[in-house]
C-alpha cells in the first residue's frame, strides 16, 4: 500500500523531530545509503518562494536512522516556524537524489500545518 500523503503538524517555535519512510512512489523502501535526502515546504504548491528546506548533506536538518530500510527523522528546530503567522498549512515534498546523482521526488509527501500557541500568539 502507497501511502501518497502524510499530514504533519507542530506547534509554532517549538522543536519537533518527525520520524519518517523514504518510499518510492510505487511503494518500494528506498535505499537511503551514500544518497542525499531533501525536504522542501512552500505556501502553496508551485509557488517560487520556499518557506522552509532541509537536507541531509551536513546534517541540515535530516538524519538517517537506518539508510538501508528508508528511514530518516525531520528535526524542525523554533527558528524554522517562529516567524510564520500561525496557524498556517504548508505543502511539502522529499527530493532523494542517490549516489549517482539521480534525482527522483519521493513519498511521503503532504502538508505541514504549523499550529498557532499561547507563547507565539
Amino acid at each position: 500500500m502507497v501511502q501518497a500523503q502524510v499530514d504533519l503538524e507542530t506547534p509554532r517555535g517549538d522543536d519537533n523531530i518527525f520520524d519518517v519512510v523514504i518510499t518510492s512512489k510505487t511503494g518500494k523502501v528506498v535505499n537511503l545509503t551514500g544518497g542525499t535526502l531533501k525536504f522542501t515546504a512552500r505556501a502553496k504548491s508551485g509557488s517560487p518562494s520556499t518557506v522552509m528546506t532541509k537536507t541531509s548533506a551536513g546534517g541540515a536538518g535530516i538524519t538517517f536512522t537506518d539508510a538501508i530500510n528508508g528511514y530518516a527523522a525531520l528535526t524542525l528546530v523554533p527558528a524554522d516556524t517562529s516567524a510564520l503567522y500561525a496557524p498556517v498549512a504548508l505543502v511539502f515534498d522529499f527530493e532523494f537524489t542517490d549516489a549517482l546523482g539521480k534525482v527522483t521526488t519521493v513519498l511521503p509527501k503532504g502538508i505541514l500545518y504549523v499550529l498557532r500557541d499561547i507563547t507565539h500568539a
